[in-house]
């Protein structure tokens, strides 16, 4: 009830070099800022059976002159 009573503001934004039109969630900022941990999922083709497979991977984007870039898999 403590929680409900007292809302914190949430407006979560993208982030301009990381994110993607794939779902992207689970972020985190290594304690020195110059890195990105986060979970992206996306859909690959597989090749025997040619239908779509959603995949999730743990990524990693690392800070360069300031901006992140998009992310690797870990």
């Amino acid at each position: 009830a403590k929680l409900i009573a007292s809302p914190v503001p949430f407006n979560p934004q993208p982030v301009k070099e990381i994110s993607t039109a794939d779902p992207e969630y689970l972020a985190i900022i290594s304690p020195d800022n110059d890195f990105c941990f986060f979970t992206r999922r996306f859909d690959m083709v597989n090749k025997s059976t040619l239908t779509p497979l959603s995949v999730e991977k743990f990524m990693v984007a690392e800070r360069t002159d300031g901006k992140f870039g998009k992310g690797e898999p870990m």
